[in-house]
Order: structure tokens, then C-alpha cells, then sequence
């Protein structure tokens, strides 16, 4: 069997193993920008052997599989399948990745619009000098879980408000033996946080 003879016998039995038709092949290949263009004819032909492969096409279909392309002539007829088993387990694996990603990226945009619009929410309670209770537990929270907080915003590009900056009640809060305790020191400091917020606004204001 010659290169190219595997190569395409290849190509079929991996479509199938990753149990996609050539359809969904040719789809695949169009979402990919600057890629070649195939037809399901055209890549029927190419899998009997009726249409010779060009070499960017070769790239850009073990791409659109993602496989490397020297695995289009890993195998022959007769030889050991136990590689196509493993092939066939990767697109469940290739799908949990990608969901995890777009978790990830969807965590980090709701991370910014929960963290802008607590922010909001402050800054109106204590413009207007209404002392919000909602607001006042944002506060307490975060005087709680300041340090987890404080890298995830970094990473996202958000800067860490002074209001976050919060050493000494950090210290005081880890150091006391029961949650009920933490949360009320935590309250007590959101308490005193927001006055001194409404005090700037006031200032700032008269100013």
C-alpha cells in the first residue's frame, strides 16, 4: 500500500472511529478560518482513493479531526486497532474540555458584572445615605473571603478596590474559633466600612 493509498484509507477509518460522517467532516473544516474547503463528494473521493490529496489538505483535515497528521499513516489493514479505540475515546475528552472552558470564561465575565455591580450597589448606599442591608452584607462577605477574592479579580483584570484591602480584619476574623463569631466581626466592620464610605461621599459632596 502506498503513502497515499493509506493515508486516505486512514482518513475513513478514523472519521468512523470518532464516529463522524463526512458531513461533519467537511463542516468541521469550514469553521476553520483560512482552512481548505471539501465537499462530502469530494472527501468521499478522497477516502476511495479516487481523488489525489493535496498536502495543505492533509493538514487541514487532521485538524479539523484533531489528530496530528503523521497518524493518517499509522495503520494499515491487518495491523493492531487498539490505536482506534483510543482515538475513539478522545472526542468525549476533546467535548468536557471545551465545556470547561467556556465555564471558565463564562464564570469570569459573571465574576465581572457581580463584582461592578456590587461595587454599584455600595456607592449608591452610601452617595444617598441609605444603609442598605443588602449592601452591608455584601460588605461583610467579602470582609470574609477578602484574600480568595482578591487573586480571581487580579487574574480578570479587575482592579482590587480599596475596600478589599483589609489586612487587619482578615487577621482578627481567622484568628476566632467559631463562624458565628467571624460573621459578626464581619458585620461589625461592614458596619463601620460603609459609614466611612457615606462620610467620603458626604465630603466629597460639601467639597
Amino acid at each position: 500500500m502506498d503513502s497515499e493509498t493509506m493515508a486516505s484509507w486512514n482518513l475513513r477509518r478514523i472519521r468512523q472511529a470518532l464516529g463522524l460522517s463526512q458531513q461533519q467532516v467537511c463542516d468541521k473544516l469550514a469553521e476553520l478560518p483560512g482552512r481548505s474547503r471539501l465537499s462530502q463528494s469530494q472527501l468521499a473521493k478522497i477516502e476511495r482513493g479516487e481523488r489525489p490529496w493535496r498536502v495543505n489538505e492533509m493538514f487541514d483535515l487532521a485538524e479539523a479531526l484533531g489528530i496530528q497528521y503523521f497518524e493518517f499513516f499509522t495503520g494499515q489493514p491487518g495491523s493492531d486497532d487498539r490505536s482506534m479505540q483510543v482515538l475513539s475515546a478522545r472526542p468525549r475528552y476533546q467535548r468536557a474540555t471545551d465545556a470547561s472552558r467556556k465555564a471558565e470564561e463564562a464564570y469570569k465575565e459573571t465574576l465581572k458584572d457581580e463584582f461592578k455591580a456590587a461595587l454599584k450597589l455600595v456607592h449608591t448606599s452610601t452617595h444617598l445615605g441609605v444603609k442598605d442591608e443588602t449592601a452591608l452584607s455584601y460588605l461583610a462577605g467579602q470582609a470574609e473571603i477578602a484574600e480568595e477574592v482578591e487573586e480571581p479579580l487580579q487574574e480578570i483584570g479587575l482592579p482590587v478596590p480599596e475596600v478589599y484591602e483589609l489586612p487587619q480584619v482578615q487577621a482578627r476574623l481567622a484568628a476566632l474559633p467559631d463562624a458565628e463569631r467571624r460573621q459578626k466581626e464581619a458585620r461589625a466592620w461592614a458596619e463601620k466600612e460603609w459609614e466611612r464610605l457615606a462620610a467620603e461621599a458626604r465630603k466629597a459632596e460639601g467639597e
